[in-house]
Parts: structure tokens; sequence; C-alpha cells
């Protein structure tokens, strides 16, 4: 389930920033997946060779010696940013190129690869990257690695230990907000450094610090953090616009307005420190944190205006203002290179998906390397469907094979591609240190991710030297609402009775297994047949579920009621899964077991709250399209806007269907206050299972230098 705006096509006004940031929008922004195919057929077949012929040096970096790569093979590939307008940042990227917005992008990433649209001396040199700015308490630090299918992390100069994430997918959208607009999916960066008294996102960290901390979560999955907003895309989508940008830490640059439309502006978040602190806490009991880069597949590789390549080059630097300046925050497990690429228009086949070029991994592998360059000791990943091609589908083409010349942006991918991505598999060519998928059903079962991992990566490389990294279930969960059968449409597929046994057959009474159908969807307020699922369920052991309040969790919400909370299935669902995952954490010691199912480091809960924005009117809840069903699912729809652990309620503020601003435009910050939350049953069945400790047996390969002794990963309960 994607909450980012990666996937969504209509990207909204701003409902309103502070006095210092007033924001008067109107019209449809076409950030993400706006952007149709390219009308062109860009037929495959073999190309002449790239005027620039790549060195033995760039060879080794970038075919399969890549995945020995040390931080200095990574300087070589990050070489890719041109200069910006106002400021050239302090990572001195560039050496020989004229800061100006006209100037030629330089876009191969390695440096010994001279851009024939560049001059002859626009090239930059390794070694320009430095270091990621120092933790302001030099004694605190983090240093994450892996070990092949494990994940470690040493903690203040501490012997390594294996991680297991007990995670949340933390997106705390107010009702009548969205990820289609400000602040674009980053509720993370403190505007009392500008001016609003408290600053606008903090109320809401503050409501929820508290019940992550009795849920004994140890990590969040965030999806978009941003130097600068996207929203100067929006208006003539003039990509170029991000030469204009000042990428420097900090900057007094403030809004910069589309110079076609001057009315759309974009604002810079220069200060995420206060979130990273309070998850930090001091070292005592923390939340760590992966750092969201919003991907837009759509305009970084199916751009129609042709400008892809400025496209890129914004998330390259938004990219590389993230590592510098978080990189050694100890709060900071990592980044986030993209969610769900292979979904559409990624999942479309050649000539215009994504996932099957050079194009995409080349890129994706840039922006890993300039991370690793600055931040050598955080993590990175990138996440997908969990769709069985993800790891088996070859590299085929690359946009402007087989042309006699290429765009200039082309050059350097139709090079990668002949020489060394072709018909390789993901797994050979990517370069992430840990891979992110989401399964939304049992992963054991057959062509499950846990059941693939062996066939599709370990068998793949042997030697165990590469290939093997760990993975993460970046998202799970279901929603907790079902549908009645409103005597129109009956529900459309089949229905699996319990996907935690083994797979059943199929229930073919479309009315009433599992009951309901999309129905109308009405004009204001919640589809009349969308509900929530009972609060007690039966499993097939005739074992009753039910799930209250406990008191470790009464204080936190004191006008909870006491008897069992609504949606009792779909807390058991999530019970079943998280003890599949335990059941299955990471073990090296299973790496030459051809049926072993031992390979996630644990995974993060999709999602914080309910989202009412993802399938309408963003001030309303609605139910799913009459498409949307999903047979795996406790209530057998794909209800979006209902995979909440928590569902909010206005607070201090009032709403009609057609207004309902999230921030006060004289003030800065939140109109009203943060909503307010009441748990469902799911929420319970979190705390049930993250509150256990994960003892790792002592079978398990070193857990850092020189120990083999089991570690207890997770926090103890309240």
């Amino acid at each position: 389930m994607d909450v980012s705006n990666e996937n969504h096509n209509n990207i909204c006004a701003i409902s309103g920033l502070h006095r210092y940031r007033v924001i008067l929008l109107a019209g449809m922004m076409m950030l993400v997946g706006g952007a149709g195919p390219d009308d062109v057929t860009r037929a495959r077949h073999e190309a002449a060779q790239p005027d620039a012929a790549l060195s033995a040096d760039a060879q080794h970096d970038l075919g399969t010696g890549m995945r020995h790569a040390t931080v200095a093979s990574a300087l070589t590939l990050a070489q890719a940013l041109p200069a910006t307008k106002n400021a050239v940042p302090p990572q001195k990227a560039v050496v020989a190129c004229t800061p100006s917005p006209t100037t030629p992008i330089c876009a191969p990433p390695n440096p010994r690869i001279p851009d024939p649209t560049c001059s002859p001396v626009c090239v930059y040199p390794t070694g320009t990257f430095q270091p990621a700015v120092p933790y302001t308490n030099p004694a605190q630090s983090t240093v994450w690695s892996t070990n092949k299918v494990q994940i470690m992390v040493s903690v203040n100069g501490a012997t390594a230990t294996q991680f297991v994430a007990k995670g949340i997918n933390y997106e705390p959208t107010q009702i009548g907000g969205s990820a289609d607009y400000g602040p674009f999916n980053d509720f993370f960066y403190d505007t009392s450094v500008s001016g609003v008294h408290g600053g606008t996102w903090n109320g809401l960290w503050k409501r929820d610090y508290p019940i992550m901390q009795a849920l004994g979560v140890n990590s969040l999955r965030t999806y978009g953090w941003w130097k600068w907003e996207p929203a100067f895309w929006n208006g003539d989508r003039n990509f170029a616009n991000y030469a204009k940008l000042d990428f420097t830490l900090n900057n007094t640059q403030g809004g910069f307005p589309d110079p076609n439309t001057p009315s759309i502006l974009t604002y810079p978040h220069d200060s995420h420190e206060t979130f990273l602190d309070l998850c930090w806490n001091n070292g005592v009991n923390p939340t760590y944190v992966w750092i969201g880069l919003s991907i837009n597949a759509g305009a970084q590789f199916l751009n129609p205006a042709g400008d892809e390549e400025a496209a890129r080059q914004f998330m390259k630097w938004t990219a590389l203002w993230a590592a510098t300046k978080y990189g050694n925050h100890p709060a900071v497990i990592g980044f986030v290179i993209g969610n769900e690429q292979n979904q559409n228009p990624a999942a479309s086949p050649p000539p215009n998906g994504t996932t099957q070029t050079a194009e995409f991994w080349g890129y994706m592998n840039v922006l890993n390397a300039i991370i690793k360059a600055v931040a050598p000791t955080k993590l990175t990943m990138s996440v997908f469907t969990d769709d069985p091609n993800v790891w088996t589908a070859p590299i085929i083409y690359a946009t402007g094979e087989g042309t006699a010349q290429p765009p200039a942006y082309d050059k350097f991918y139709v090079t990668l591609f002949q020489k060394y991505y072709k018909n390789k598999k993901p797994p050979q060519i990517y370069q992430q240190d840990v891979w992110g998928l989401n399964p939304y059903t049992n992963p054991t079962l057959g062509g499950g991710i846990l059941a693939r991992y062996y066939a599709d990566i370990v068998k793949l490389d042997p030697t165990n030297d590469g290939y093997v990294k760990p993975l993460l279930f970046t998202e799970w969960g279901v929603p907790t609402s079902t549908h009645t059968y409103d005597g129109t449409d009956a529900y459309p597929g089949c229905w699996w009775v319990n996907v935690w046994v083994s797979k059943p057959p199929c229930t073919n009474n479309p009315i009433t297994s599992p009951p309901g159908s999309p129905g109308p969807q009405p004009a204001v307020g919640t589809p009349p047949n969308t509900t929530s699922l009972p609060s007690t369920y039966t499993d097939a052991a005739r074992a009753v579920h039910t799930y209250t309040v406990p008191a470790a969790l009464t204080k936190l919400f004191p006008n909870a009621p006491t008897t069992p909370l609504p949606s009792a299935q779909s807390a058991w669902w999530l019970e079943q899964f998280w003890q599949t995952t335990v059941a299955n954490i990471a073990d090296n010691g299973a790496l030459g077991i051809p049926s072993s199912t031992k390979w996630t480091s644990g995974g993060y809960v999709f999602e914080w709250i309910d989202e009412w924005w993802k399938n309408g009117n963003p001030t309303q809840k609605d139910g799913a399209v009459p498409t949307g069903f999903n047979s795996v699912f406790p209530g057998g729809w794909d209800d979006e806007e209902y995979f909440g652990l928590m569902v909010g309620a206005l607070s201090g503020r009032t709403c009609s269907l057609t207004t309902c601003p999230v921030v006060n435009t004289n003030t800065g910050g939140l109109e009203g206050n943060p909503d307010t939350l009441s748990p469902m049953a799911t929420l319970i069945a979190i705390y049930n299972q993250y509150t256990k400790p994960i003892h790792l047996g002592t079978s398990r390969a070193k857990i850092g230098a020189g120990s083999a002794s089991p570690s207890i990963v997770g926090k103890p309960p309240p």
C-alpha cells in the first residue's frame, strides 16, 4: 500500500502554511504518475557503441565488481550533481562547470566518462563529497552494517548485534490532509526554528511517541523527507527549476515561485533534528528511523517533456542533502530510496516500463552511491511490491538503444546496459544494503517472499559473497473494515477462508463469503456498506479472540471503551503475520538449507492511523472501488483508508465536505489540535506481539566481531 505521493496522479493545492509562508495555490500538480508513456516506440535491438568508452576502473565500479565496491569506489560513482544557481553546496560538487540553470547536465555517474553534452572540462573528480556532519554529541553514535542476511548495529562503539525491526509505517496525516500536497509526506521538520510557536507538526510527535514506546516499537519507516518541497513541479512542470534552489544545509532563500506560475511556491524543510532527537531519546530505548526519499517514476523515467534527467538531478541533490545532514545522527538507521517502484508505471512492459531498464537500476544505484559516499555507517534500501518477478525479471533494454544518437542523458545508460546489465537479474546489480518488500499475505505460502528467497537469490549466489542481503517486510497489514451486501453488486471474487493454515480452496458464494459489495459512494460520510469487522472472532480451532485496552495503555487512551474493540479478526491476522515473521528471523546458518525460510529481519506494520485521502476526498472516509476486493484480507476488501491501527477524530476544528484546513495560515501552527486517536483491536495485537522479546538462538552466525552469544532484540514490556 503506497502512502507516499509516488503513485498518485493528482496533486492538489497546499491548504496553507504560516504567515511567513502564506501560499495560495490552485490547480493540480502532476508530481507523480501524471506523465503518460512516451508515444515513441523504443525498439529493442543492438545499438552502436556510445561515443565515450568505459575505462577499466569504471568497468570495475559499474560491472559485477560493484557488489564488492568500497566507499572509495562509491565516491567515483557519485559525482553526478551539477551546480545550483544560488549556492554551491559545501560538498564542492562543481569544479569546472559554471553554476547556471542553463549549464548542460553532466549526467554520467562516473567522472571518467565525460558527457558529450558538457564541455570537455565539465568533469567531476573523485573525492569531492565530504562526510556527513557530526552529531552534536560525538560520544553517541550508531554504526549499521549487514552480515549476509542479518542487519547489525553497534551503539556507541559497542560490539555489533543483530537487529530485528518491530516497526511502524509512520505517516501522521491529519483529517483533511494528503500526501498529494504540502508537506508531501514530510511531517518531521520543525518550523519552530523559523518562527512558528511550538512548530507545525511537533504536536503530532508528542501525541504519538509515548504510544510507540508503550507498544514496544523500535523503528519507524517514513516516506518523504525534503530539503525542498517538490511543489515547483506544478504548473508548467519545469523540472529544471531545481537548478535555482539552494541546497546548502542551512539557507535563507525562502519560498521559491515557479517562474511561469508565480502563485505556485515551494519551501525548504530545513530542520528535522528535533524529531530525530525525540526518537533517539538520548539513547534510552531509541526508535530508529528510516528516512524516506520519494522517487517519482513518472517524471524521472517516463517524462514526455524529455527532461527526465533534470527530475533525476533534483532527487540526487535531495539525497545528498539528506545523507550529509542526517548521516551521522544516531537515530537514523538509513535511507529508503523509493517505494513500490515496480508498480505502475514501472510495472508496464517495455518500452514503457522502468524496472527492466538499465536507466532504472543505474539511477537507483547512483542515488545509493551518493548516500553511501557521505554516510557509510547507515544502510540503504529500496522497496518493492511483493511481485513474483521482482527478483527474476532480467534487464532487457535501455532507452535510446538502437538509435544512432540517443538523447544525451541516455548515452551513459545505453553503455551501462550493453556492457554490464544486459540480461542480468536485479539481485546481480542491486547495490543497496537491504531488500524491502511489501507482503500483504502469508509470506511462507508457496510462491511467497520467504519461499522464493532461496531460489531467487541464494541459489543465484552460491558463494554468498554479494547478492545475499537482508530482507525487511517494509509494509504488512490489513484493513479493519468489511462491506455489507447492499443488494446490488455481489462480491466479485473467490474467498480464502484462512491463509494462515494453508492455501485453502476458494469459496464460491459471492454474496455471503465474504459479505459485501462495493456499493455506491455517497455524497457525504462513510459509505453505508463499509463497516468495521466485529469485536469478536472465532478461529478455525473454535478459539474466541477479543481485544481490550490493557492497563499499560489506559493512560494513553483515557476515553477508550473497556469492552472489546472493533475488528478482532484483523487483529488476529496481524498476530498471525508477526508470529510467522518471528519464526523466520534471519539466520545465516540457513543459507545452506534449500528448504529454509529464515530470511527476514522483521518489518513495519502498515499503518499508524487511517488516512482519509487515499481513495478520494480527504474530508470523508471512502471504501474500495468496485474492483478493490482482496480475498486474503479478513474483510475481503482493499479499503486503503482503513489500514490504521487507530482512527482519528477532529479536535478543536470543524470541517465540511469541501473545506478542512490542516494548517492555520496566520500562525503557521495546526488548525485546532492534533486529531484525537482511538485504538482499534489491531493496535492491541501489535502491543501483544511487539512487547515480547525475540530470543535469537546460539545457532546464529557470529553476531558482530567475535561474539556468538544469543541476543535479545526489542524493548522489554513497559
